[in-house]
């Protein structure tokens, strides 16, 4: 495939179709991880049941820059959107991984995306200034950027039954917070699983 470069990765993403949230997401996963990211990481974070919506999310979104890029034929059958967007190869551990394009990535901190947290962290009042280099004293963090993890919620209907059931001495370990701790463990207990609940 012919190496496009920020520019032409730039033209294509301000003069193509608007991309969908889905779209925006996938590109901000990717710019956010420099580890590279996986079929299966994307589907998950997006919410898909299976890692093929990702995978097709990927082609479209590498077809709809492509349409923008010159000598690229999208009807040829051995055109695979991916390749547009990511480099990649197979990893022993995490399986097929993509690595946004350097282009891509360096275009992308050079278009205004409202829904991409990485685009643009400069305030108005930061743009305005004009500062000389060695007036330069501080450095700014704290961009805000949107991660996507699992909380394992516990119920507490199934909480209070166990109390009423075992009472506040606990079965695994047999710890009792009043013995221990005095008034203060009175009618306490923490309860826990034999079997954790990311394993239920």
């Amino acid at each position: 495939m012919k190496r496009y470069s920020k520019g032409d990765f730039l033209a294509a993403l301000t003069n193509c179709k608007p991309l969908t949230d889905a779209e925006n997401r996938l590109l901000d996963m990717a710019y956010g991880n420099e580890t590279g990211i996986t079929a299966p990481q994307v589907a998950e974070a997006l919410g898909y049941r299976h890692f093929v919506a990702a995978n097709s999310l990927v082609g479209r979104l590498g077809k709809k820059l492509a349409e923008q890029l010159s000598n690229i034929s999208i009807s040829d059958r051995a055109f695979q959107g991916w390749h547009i967007l990511f480099e990649g190869q197979k990893s022993p551990t995490r399986g097929f991984v993509w690595h946004l394009r350097p282009e891509l990535r360096l275009a992308l901190e050079n278009v205004e995306f409202p829904e991409l947290s990485h685009v643009s962290t400069a305030t108005d009042e930061t743009k305005n200034e004009q500062t000389l280099p060695e007036e330069v004293t501080e450095l700014y963090e704290g961009a805000k950027k949107q991660i996507f993890i699992n909380a394992y919620e516990r119920n507490r209907n199934a909480r209070q039954a166990c109390i009423e059931h075992y009472g506040f001495i606990c079965k695994s370990c047999e710890f009792n917070f009043e013995k221990t701790y005095g008034i203060i463990g009175k009618n306490y207990i923490q309860v826990h699983h034999i079997k954790p609940i990311s394993a239920i």
